[in-house]
């Protein structure tokens, strides 16, 4: 879904130092899946840009060797579920 040309620009050297600020940030959600070894997966949840939701999913990832396993709708459920935790009404997708 992301262009070739966004993948190339994104090296350990520019995306190490806005991962640091994501997980820093204690309104953000950020919450990894693994299958005994290295990350499978991930979503991204936070403070929504517009209404109509006051939260967002800004990034997921789940890696092909694990896709159609529901990882996704796992990971986006486990991310409201803390966002709502966290006083959070509503969170959108897309």
């Amino acid at each position: 879904l992301v262009p070739d040309a966004v993948i190339g620009k994104a090296t350990a050297e520019t995306r190490i130092p806005i991962w640091r600020a994501a997980l820093a940030d204690p309104t953000r959600v950020v919450i990894g899946a693994y299958d005994g070894g290295p990350a499978v997966g991930f979503v991204m949840a936070g403070a929504a840009d517009e209404p109509p939701a006051d939260g967002h999913i800004h990034a997921i990832y789940i890696r092909s060797s694990h896709h159609r396993r529901g990882l996704g709708r796992t990971l986006i459920g486990a991310a409201a579920r803390v966002w709502m935790a966290q006083g959070g009404q509503s969170l959108s997708v897309g």
